[in-house]
Parts: structure tokens; C-alpha cells; sequence
């Protein structure tokens, strides 16, 4: 492939303000005139739009399409294209007369015609010679239409075009005007298999004395000056490098021009993967004292970049309420996070940026986020207070081996919001460095670094340390428990020298864990080795271990030359982990880890980066050198992507340094001073250098210590670089662009590189239906262009270098639209439907933009659709199980009309008053394809239901019913005779219900159901009592219930006592009160209750007694009366000489004590006695008498 490219150069005066007319002649050998989709790869295709309108009426008749331009305009005739360009002091002239009359009709003046001294210079661009095939055609339209309204003329919906082409201009040749990348307007000359570049002759009518100047430039004298060409050059792309192709113009005897070619290869395919710049900024700058930036990290998640580096003394950009904004020692770690911007010229967003560390040296190197999304940081620390906790975020102990003598190894996790972390220091009494960390899929903590200590097993007993030191420094690696509180294992191991681990892997799947470094032992431990010497001073080393155990399962040299140094610094997995690509700095190789077919197989100076590419099991695969003649300082990362291609970053002395040409246009490709960083993307073959480019200012750029300053995240590369110079390129919208900083400080940047570059105007069109077997026709696509950043040094702007065309197109073809291939030659702007070939099947399209660069989003999420006829119908099935209201509407992705038949006999396109079944339809579109399709009516199981109840119980309202639906069509609709709606009822008495359920298409079922109820039982306390001195001091209660299985509980209250028998019926109680009976009945657990008051009547009656009289010898009988002032009482008496009478006042004839009992009503008793008194003393007297005898019959006594 050739490419010539021209630039009009104006008369110095107009060059503000014309467009510029840029040629461009494409040369190749391509095969398929008609659908030339190779060497559509060439092309070049831009951001800028120019609009050239089809002429549909409001142009003259010879206008095909129309450009107009600021200071020109450009029209498509059948012969050729007519340029106009205008002068535009006239042009501005035109404009303030316009300006003028319109000023004049506001103050009132009648308005006067616009006069204008138009003054310009028009020629035709014709090709002599035409062939009578050529013809005139827009591509790629763009949105919209324009409507015009002039006079009685008017067109509608008038489309235009992006680029017009001159189809079989001559032979194979076609001519393509389009818009350059500044704008202007430029012309390709596209040569084909079996077309002569020869024939090409370009007429300029209009133009007299068209000439070459002696630089060879196209000369074309004008009314408005002279207008010159630059002279040819052209080019090939071989295998990465550009290669010239020589070339000129010439003039022939009639005025015409042609252009001569040499020597050149038109087979050799052209393979565009540009990378661009996306976004570049400060992260720092204005630092007291150096500060470097180590790793960087992008959350697969949402894109958030966070960045690493640390500062000697204090710095800037620190973030308003972050977690610490006051540095605490000497040698402070910087932590932020970043959102890049959306677009190109956004100026993105620091989120957060903070101070962590303590009263030491704090030095990060490495950083990785864990399965929990936290961010995970190592480094060393002299510090003997580091922070180990702190937010709100993180709790519990951690370990904390801080304080002894040396530097020890921190591990410290921060949250994504950058307001808690927590750590762990890990060491001896040696210095115990690291630089490296990698997560578990437990979040368990892998670091790997060196160590002099001589007490690590004692610090850390059971874990695999060892006390012993070996060499200057040992390897050591370790696993740390997700909470940082504990070691899993630690081994630290070595040779006589110095051994250092400097970089891992870990396989999350089966769980190894993949150690390089390098050393200078000459007996560092091996273990079935591929390469089993150093070779020459120091070499790098690999192994593999257990990361559960930390055991080792082989362990190998990576071999330099004899009395050379090599240190491997760099690893990455490709996609599927079974391969390793590694990498680092060296004098010089083993020649069995440099391998043939390799981009460099020759050492270039002092240090060359090398990559190399091995499996897990260590066969080895490839190694290559990449450097210039001087040093090559340090690789700072290794990353790949998903074809397995490896990035590279680092920094070089060299001045020489590879770099990629166009179309990979690198974006400097010299070293501006001291050391510079380079950046650059190997094929996963290692065969060829994709891209290469410098990047850096005109101080020193260099960090000395980073193995994680890389990272790949869906197509595009981040890294954190290190520079004393105040012009590093940054981007327009870069947060930062002064460096406030002196010259000797060091600041760090972030720089985002695209893969490809972003797009803009990307599209494909092409969705249609074809018959099966057929072709499908032509899918067309757009020409998208690269955008790009301004470039911003020092706060000077300047334009990002020219990537040409975005136009490197694959063509990809699924069934599914999940799985993807290649079509084979299909690699054009267009896809020919005679690539894709005949179709069977629905077939999904896409085009990916950009070589073997990542299928980013809006390059490969392009699809179009290639439907086969076919039919489709929208099936009514029959709405309840027994009917016949299905219905059957075909449907077709053809062209109409369509014609129908049916199995059944009918032809509409809907069949109606189906019963279930199959029914068979054929469609026979408008272009005579047919599709057939059986579809089936359905009908939905008989709609069933039934009820479960649970009966009422107590009398109350908790009784319930729900249903069990089966058959028809859900979801279903419930009716129930109390007004409730869903599937169940509940809270309710029991009596007669019923339900009716309805299903989404209107059967319905209505079902009876009865809810039982269980009553209350018995309960009867019986009737009240009186406690009384009758029936006193105990009465018995008579509960009862006439409702069997049954159980008694009696209660007592208001002074009432129980004195036994409370869980009978007939308690025994003793006290007045209320007597509640409770009766539950034992299967039911229903419970009845009632109540009887007991009371109390024990008052003592009154009771009085009195005698009426003393016995004496005379009175011999006297009365006692008894007397109460208590009704209704009864007397009795009792006396001496068992005296007992039952009158009130009875009559007593002994003298004695009588006691009267007088009882109440209430059998209550009182007595009082009377004493019965007798006089019964006898007289004086004295007698005297004689004795009567027969004789004295009288005596006087």
C-alpha cells in the first residue's frame, strides 16, 4: 500500500480563513473490483463533517452534489469537481454592507440592494481520459434531511453526504472526496487489482501554467495568489516500520498531472492499531521535596483509579476532609482516587487524596484491590507509631511488630471512600523490605520482598520462618489473614548473595502463587528448574508455590550471559492463566531465554528491557530485547490484554529508544532530556513492536523502585509516572497542569492511554431479511475518526500528533450474538454480503474498529441483523379447558404482500374458532420466498379447586377457609359470599359459605363450603350460700355443667377463701366473697364461667334474764323472764335439778341459777342467767304445852 499526501499551502494572507483542498493517491494490488473492502482499510476517515448536498431540483441541472465551505465551495459535476474559492476580504466586505443596510432600514431608509464585488478563482479538477463508466455517488449520508424553498422551486428531505466518490474514473480507479482531519477537503485516488496508476491524468481547467517548484511541490497560479501542493510521500507499513516508497510528480507535454512511483509492494496488508493519549494530569505539584509515584490500580467496577506515591516532607492536592491532611514523618504515602473524564477534553475528578503514615519513613510500592473491594497497599515503614486503625470502617487487633531495629513491611488496607483503613507491620530485627501484594479469593494477603532478620520464626512461631539469615538478603513471602490480625505462613529462603522477590502472581482458581525476583546467589534454592545457574553476575528467578502452604512445586534461575546482570521486575498472566509474560532490565540475557521470530533478538546497550513468555509448567514460549544503545533504568510495569498483547512501561537514558511509525503514531519520539518514560505494546508473539512512544519533559524522568505502575482496564492503560520536568505532555481538562515545584523535585502524574483512541461517528447499517440460502445484501458503515486530546506542556497547548485514518475494520459474524468470529477478508469500511456468504439462519453482524486493538464499547457494539424469512404467529390458545375461541395470526419477516394457506384450508392471515390442535401455515412473501411454520393451540387443564376449613370454636369468629387451585390459566381472581376477595378467608363465625374462583382468561368455578363451630359448655355455680352459725364455719358449693368432658376451676375474690376442692365442682370455702366457677371443655379447650356470692350472718342474738321473785316458805314457785331485743329468736332455759323449759318465763319452784339461751334465726346463741333466790328462814318461837291425855283433851300451847 502507498499513501501520498498533499497540503494546499495559500497565499499567506488567506490562510486564516480558506479551506484547504488536500490530495491523497492510495496505490495497492486488491482483489474484487466491486467490493473492495481491502483497500477501504486505507483510507483515512476524519471527525470533521462536511455536508455535500444531493442536488434533488434546488441546483442547476450539471450539480450532482453541492459543498459549501467558509471561503469556497466545492461542486460535484458529471465531468469532474468544480473548486471555488473566494477572497475573503471581499467576503468580509459583503458581510458589513449587509450589516450596514440593515442598521440603515432600522433608522428608517428604504433599503437598497446588496452590491458585492465578488472576487475569486474557480477550476475544474477533471480526470482526462474517463471512463464513459464513471458515475457520481454520496456515501455515508448523515442524519437528518434539509428542506429548500427557492422561489418557485423547492426540495424536500434532501439528504447529504459525508464523502463523494467518482466510481471507475478510470480501470480500477476511483476518485474520493471526503473531509481531512483539520477540516478542509481532500481527495484520495484509490487504485485497484488490475488498474495502472499510469492512466492517471488530472486536468486543472481554469488553472493556466500549472508547474513544479524545485521541491518538487504542485504549483497552481490564481487570481488570488498561488496555490501549491506539497510533494509526494509514500509509504508502507512493514512489519511495524515505515517504509518509503519513492515518488513524484510529473507534468506531461499537455499540461496534465501524473504521478510517478517506484519500487513497491502493494500485498502487504496494512494493520492500523493507533494509541492515543487520553488524559494526562498532576497528581502533585508542589512538593517540598521528592515525590514519586509507585502504582496505580482501576476498579473493574466503576472505573475509579486510585494512585499511590509517596513524598519527602509535604505536598499539595490534598483533599479537603480526607482521612489525614497533615503528613506525620519524613517519608509520607499519598493515596487518591481519580475519575477520569467521560469524554476527551473533560477535566475528570479528584475524588479524594490523603496523607497516611506515622513518624518514620513510609515508602508504598505496590497496590491491589481485594474480592471485598477495599484497596490493599505494602510497602516499608522505619515508623514506630504507622497507624493501624483508624474510621469507622474497620475494627479488631492487627499485628504490630513495629519498633525494632531496620525498616519493617506495612500492609494497610483503605476503603474505596477513603475514610478508614487498617494495617499490620510484619518484621525482625533486621530490614525487612517488600514490594509486591496480591489478594486471595478469601481476601487472605500474599506479599513478597526481602528480609535480613534473624528472628522472624521467633517473632512468628508456627508459621514456616526460619531465624536464619543466608546471604546480605533472603526472599520473604508471606500470607496475611484477611483481617490482618494473623500469619498463615510465612518463608523467607536464600542463597549466599543477595535474593530479592520482587513481583507475583496468584491464581485465584488453583490457588499457586508465582514469585520472581532476582539474586546473586550462585546456590539459591532450586527445584526441578528449567535453568539451574545464574550465568553470569546476577539473574532473575521464577517460582511456583502453594499459596495455601507457601510450599514451593519448582523454582528456577532465569539465567543472564556470562558476566552480565539480569533482574526480572515485570509479570502478568495472559487471559486464561496458563501462560506467564515476564519482564525487567538486563546486560545481557542467556541465549536460551532469547528466541528467534522475536522483535529483537540483539542486546542494544549497557541495559535493554526484555519480555518473555513462558507456561506455568516452564516451557518456555518466546523472548525478545527492546531498548536503544543507552540504559534502560527501570521497568515500572508489565500488564496484558485480552488478546494476550503485552504493555510495557518504564524509563530510559536512551536516545534512541524504538519507536512505532504512522500509522501508529507514537506521541513523541525523542527523548527531551535526562531520562524519559517510554510506553509501549508488544503482540503476544513478541514478533513485532504494535507501539512505542516516549513520553516526558525536558528534566530527568525516573523512578528507581515500581514493579506496579501499569494497569490494563477495558482498553485502555493507566499508569503513574515520575518527572522533575515542568513540561510533561498533559491534556487539555488535566487537573493540574503547572508543576509548582523546583526542577530538582520529583512529582508524580497520571497518564491514561486509549486502545484504541476514542471514536466518533461510528455506525453500521445493513439490518434486512433474506430468503434462506440466499445472500445477504451489502451492509455499509460509517467512517469514524479518532478523537483526540490537546496536548498541554507547561500550560502551552499544541495539537496531538496525527493518527490518519481510524478506518482498520474486522468484520465479525455470530448466531447467537454471544459468540463471535472473524469473517475471513472482510476487514473494509463495507461488508459485501459475498463474504458472509449464503444464509440459513438469523445471523448477527458486527464490526470491530481498530486491528487486534480491544473490543471497546462503541467500536464492536455495532450490530445489525440478518434475518432469514420466516414465520412467526401469535398464538391465542383456547381460553378454558373444552372451548373452541383459539385464534392463530401469522406473521412474516419478508417483503409484502403476503399470501397464506393454512392446513385447516384458509388463507387470511388469521385463523379464528380454533380448537386445540396444530395448524400449519406457508408464507409466500412478495419476492416469491416461503416460510413455513406449525404452530400448536393449546388449551388449559381443567380449572379445579378445593376448600380446607377450620371450623369456628368458642362461639367466636376464627374460623377459616382456603382454597387449592389447580388447572386453567393463573393467576385467578376469588370470590366469596362475605365480600372477601382472596384465595382464603379467616376471622370468621362459622355458618354456610362459598367461594368463586375465576382464572386470567374468565373460567370460573364456584364451590360450597361449610364452617363448623364448637359451643361454649355448661357452667353453673350454683345457687348463693349464707354461711351462718347453722351451717357454719365451712360451706360446700354446688357447681354443676350439664356438658360432659369437662374440667372445674373455681376461683376466689372479694374476701371469699377456698379452702379445698378449687378444681372440683362442690368446693369447700369458708369465707364470704364472690365465687367464680370456670368450666373448659377438655377437647375444645372452650371455656364457660359462673358466679356465686357467698355470705356470712353469725351475730349473737340479745339475751336478758330476770326473776319475778323470791321462794320463800310461802311463795314457793316465782317466774323467770327471759327477754331479746333481737327478733325472732327462740328461748330456753336450763336450771338446777335438770330444769329445762323452752318458754320465755317459765315459772321455776328451786332456787338456783337458771341460764337462758336465747338463739337467732341464724341458729347464732346467746345466754344470761337468773338467779333464783329462797327466803326459807324460820321464826323464833317457843311452846309450851301438855300432855294430852285421855283425860286432858286440851292443852294450851
Amino acid at each position: 500500500m502507498e499513501h501520498i499526501t498533499r497540503l494546499l499551502k495559500w497565499p499567506r494572507e488567506w490562510s486564516r480563513w480558506l479551506m484547504l483542498l488536500l490530495p491523497q493517491l492510495v496505490l495497492g494490488q486488491f482483489s474484487d473490483h466491486a467490493h473492495d473492502h481491502e483497500l477501504d482499510e486505507l483510507l483515512h476517515h476524519h471527525e470533521q463533517q462536511l455536508e455535500f448536498v444531493e442536488n434533488n431540483g434546488q441546483f442547476g441541472d450539471r450539480v450532482r452534489y453541492r459543498l459549501d465551505l467558509p471561503h469556497g465551495q466545492a461542486v460535484a459535476t458529471p465531468e469532474g469537481m468544480v473548486i471555488s474559492m473566494f477572497d475573503p476580504a471581499s467576503v468580509a466586505q459583503r458581510q458589513r454592507e449587509g450589516i450596514l443596510i440593515e442598521q440603515e432600514v432600522q433608522r428608517g431608509l428604504p433599503m437598497r440592494d446588496l452590491t458585492w464585488r465578488q472576487r475569486g478563482h474557480a477550476w475544474l479538477m477533471r480526470p482526462v481520459g474517463a471512463s464513459p463508466r464513471m458515475r457520481v455517488e454520496g456515501r455515508h449520508a448523515h442524519r437528518g434531511t434539509s428542506n429548500f424553498f427557492l422561489g418557485d422551486r423547492q426540495a424536500m428531505d434532501v439528504t447529504s453526504y459525508q464523502e463523494v466518490w467518482y466510481r471507475d474514473v478510470y480501470p480500477g480507479i476511483d476518485l474520493r472526496y471526503y473531509p481531512a482531519e483539520d477540516g478542509s477537503l481532500e481527495y484520495d485516488l484509490l487504485c485497484n487489482a488490475g488498474s495502472d496508476p499510469n492512466d492517471i491524468a488530472l486536468a486543472f481547467d481554469g488553472i493556466e501554467g500549472l508547474r513544479l517548484n524545485a521541491e518538487g511541490e504542485l504549483v497552481l497560479p490564481t487570481l488570488l495568489g498561488e496555490v501549491s501542493f506539497p510533494a509526494p510521500y509514500v509509504y508502507q507499513q512493514v512489519r511495524g516500520r515505515e517504509v518509503e516508497v519513492p515518488s513524484t510528480y510529473r507534468i506531461d507535454e499537455e499540461g496534465r498531472l501524473r504521478f510517478t512511483l517506484g519500487d513497491h509492494d502493494a500485498t502487504i496488508p496494512l494493520v492500523i492499531d493507533p494509541i492515543a493519549l487520553r488524559w494526562a494530569t498532576w497528581v502533585n505539584t508542589a512538593s517540598t521535596g521528592d515525590n514519586h509515584g509507585h502504582c496505580i490500580w482501576v476498579d473493574p467496577n466503576d472505573g475509579a483509579i486510585y494512585v499511590v506515591a509517596r513524598v519527602v516532607g509535604t505536598t499539595d492536592q490534598i483533599t479537603p476532609g480526607a482521612f489525614d491532611v497533615t503528613a506525620n514523618g519524613n517519608l509520607e504515602i499519598i493515596i487518591g482516587k481519580y475519575l477520569e473524564p467521560a469524554t476527551i477534553g473533560g477535566s475528570g475528578t479528584r475524588v479524594w487524596q490523603t496523607y497516611v503514615g506515622g513518624n518514620g519513613d513510609d515508602n508504598p510500592y505496590a497496590m491491589e484491590q481485594g474480592p471485598d473491594g477495599n484497596l490493599y497497599i505494602t510497602g516499608q515503614t522505619t515508623s514506630t507509631n504507622f497507624p493501624l486503625l483508624g474510621g469507622p470502617d474497620f475494627s479488631g487487633p492487627s499485628i504490630d511488630q513495629q519498633g525494632q531495629s531496620g525498616v519493617d513491611v506495612f500492609v494497610l488496607k483503605i476503603n474505596t471512600a477513603g475514610t478508614s483503613i487498617k494495617a499490620s507491620v510484619i518484621g525482625g530485627n533486621g530490614t525487612d523490605n517488600n514490594f509486591d501484594v496480591r489478594l486471595a479469593a478469601n481476601n487472605d494477603v500474599f506479599v513478597c520482598g526481602s528480609t535480613t532478620s534473624t528472628n522472624l520464626a521467633t517473632l512468628n512461631p508456627g508459621t514456616g520462618a526460619s531465624n536464619t539469615n543466608n546471604g546480605s538478603n533472603d526472599v520473604l513471602v508471606f500470607r496475611l489473614g484477611q483481617d490482618l490480625s494473623s500469619l498463615v505462613w510465612m518463608e523467607n529462603y536464600g542463597g549466599s548473595g543477595s535474593d530479592v522477590g520482587s513481583i507475583m502472581l496468584h491464581d485465584l482458581v488453583s490457588g499457586d502463587l508465582f514469585v520472581g525476583g532476582n539474586t546473586s546467589s550462585n546456590n539459591f534454592p532450586l527445584l526441578n528448574a528449567r535453568q539451574s545457574s545464574r550465568g553470569g553476575s546476577s539473574a532473575g528467578f521464577i517460582q511456583r508455590r502453594l499459596g495455601a502452604t507457601g510450599g514451593a512445586l519448582w523454582s528456577s534461575y532465569f539465567s543472564s550471559s556470562s558476566g552480565d546482570d539480569a533482574n526480572l521486575l515485570c509479570m502478568a498472566f495472559n487471559n486464561d492463566r496458563t501462560e506467564i509474560y515476564f519482564g525487567g532490565v538486563t546486560e545481557g540475557l542467556n541465549s536460551a531465554n532469547i528466541t528467534t521470530g522475536v522483535y529483537d533478538t540483539g542486546h542494544n546497550g549497557s541495559n535493554d528491557f526484555y519480555v518473555a513468555h513462558m507456561d506455568i509448567d516452564q516451557n518456555f514460549i518466546a523472548g525478545t530485547y527492546i531498548g536503544g544503545s543507552g540504559n534502560e533504568v527501570n521497568m515500572m510495569g508489565l500488564n496484558t490484554d485480552q488478546n494476550d498483547d503485552v504493555y510495557v512501561f518504564g524509563y530510559t537514558g536512551s536516545g534512541n529508544f524504538p519507536t512505532s511509525a504512522a500509522p501508529d503514531v507514537p506521541l513523541q519520539t525523542s527523548n527531551n532530556g535526562g531520562d524519559d518514560k517510554v510506553f509501549l505494546k508488544l503482540e503476544s508473539d513478541l514478533a513485532s513492536l504494535e507501539f512505542s512512544t516516549y513520553y516526558g519533559g525536558s528534566q530527568d524522568d525516573y523512578d528507581p523502585v515500581g514493579e506496579r505502575g501499569i494497569k490494563f482496564s477495558n482498553c485502555r492503560i493507566y499508569t503513574i509516572v515520575t518527572s522533575e520536568s515542568n513540561n510533561i505532555p498533559l491534556t487539555q481538562g488535566a487537573l493540574n497542569t503547572t508543576k509548582n515545584s523546583s526542577s530538582s523535585i520529583y512529582e508524580p502524574g497520571l497518564v491514561v492511554w486509549a486502545n484504541p483512541p476514542d471514536l466518533l461517528g461510528n455506525t453500521i447499517t445493513g439490518n434486512q431479511t433474506v430468503c434462506a440460502g440466499d445472500v445477504p445484501t451489502d451492509i455499509t458503515g460509517s467512517e469514524p475518526a479518532y478523537v483526540l486530546p490537546t496536548i498541554v506542556r507547561n500550560n502551552a497547548a499544541s495539537s496531538y500528533p496525527s493518527l490518519g485514518s481510524a478506518a482498520t475494520y474486522q468484520w465479525q459474524i455470530s448466531t447467537d450474538s454471544l459468540t463471535w468470529n472473524d469473517i475471513p477478508g472482510a476487514t473494509a469500511q463495507d461488508l459485501p454480503g459475498a463474504l458472509v456468504g449464503p444464509l440459513t439462519q438469523k445471523t448477527f453482524i458486527r464490526r470491530i474498529i481498530g486491528g487486534d486493538a480491544c473490543i471497546l464499547a462503541g467500536a464492536a457494539d455495532q450490530v445489525v441483523t440478518v434475518r432469514i424469512i420466516g414465520v412467526t404467529a401469535q398464538v391465542t390458545n383456547v381460553t378454558c379447558n373444552g372451548a373452541n375461541n383459539g385464534s392463530i395470526t401469522a406473521q412474516s419477516d419478508g417483503q409484502p404482500p403476503f399470501s397464506y394457506q393454512w392446513s385447516s384450508g384458509q388463507t387470511t392471515q388469521t385463523i379464528t374458532g380454533l380448537t386445540p390442535g396444530n395448524y400449519t401455515v406457508t408464507v409466500t412473501d412478495g419476492s416469491g420466498c416461503q416460510a413455513s411454520g406449525t404452530f400448536q393451540v393449546n388449551e388449559p387443564p381443567l380449572l379445579t379447586a378445593s376448600v380446607n376449613v377450620v371450623d369456628a370454636t368458642c362461639n367466636t369468629s376464627n374460623g377459616s377457609a382456603s382454597t387449592s387451585v389447580a388447572g386453567g390459566t393463573p393467576p385467578y381472581i376469588y370470590q366469596w359470599s362475605n365480600g372477601s376477595s382472596g384465595s382464603s378467608i379467616s376471622g370468621v363465625p362459622g355458618g354456610a359459605y362459598s367461594v368463586t374462583i375465576t382464572d386470567q382468561l374468565g373460567c370460573s368455578i364456584t364451590l360450597p363450603t361449610n364452617i363448623g363451630n364448637t359451643g361454649l359448655p355448661g357452667a353453673d355455680a350454683g345457687p348463693s350460700i349464707e354461711i351462718t352459725c347453722l351451717n357454719g364455719p365451712a360451706v360446700q358449693l354446688s357447681g354443676s355443667s350439664p356438658t360432659n368432658g369437662v374440667s372445674f376451676a373455681w376461683t376466689a375474690s372479694n374476701g371469699g377463701n377456698i379452702v379445698s376442692g378449687a378444681n372440683t365442682a362442690t368446693p369447700e370455702v369458708n369465707a364470704p366473697g364472690t365465687y367464680t366457677l370456670t368450666v373448659t371443655n377438655d377437647q375444645s379447650g372452650c371455656t364457660s364461667s359462673d358466679q356465686v356470692v357467698v355470705t356470712e350472718d353469725t351475730d349473737l342474738p340479745d339475751a336478758s334474764a330476770s326473776v319475778s321473785g323470791i321462794l320463800t316458805c310461802a311463795v314457793t314457785s316465782v317466774q323467770v323472764n327471759g327477754a331479746s331485743t333481737t327478733a325472732g329468736v327462740s328461748f330456753s332455759w336450763t336450771g338446777p335439778g335438770g330444769f329445762n323449759s323452752s318458754d320465755q318465763n317459765p315459772v321455776v319452784t328451786t332456787a338456783g341459777t337458771y341460764v337462758l339461751t336465747v338463739t337467732g334465726a341464724n341458729g347464732c346463741t346467746s345466754t344470761a342467767n337468773a338467779l333464783v333466790d329462797e327466803d326459807l328462814g324460820l321464826p323464833g318461837a317457843s311452846a309450851s304445852g301438855g300432855t294430852l291425855t285421855c283425860d286432858v283433851t286440851s292443852v294450851m300451847l
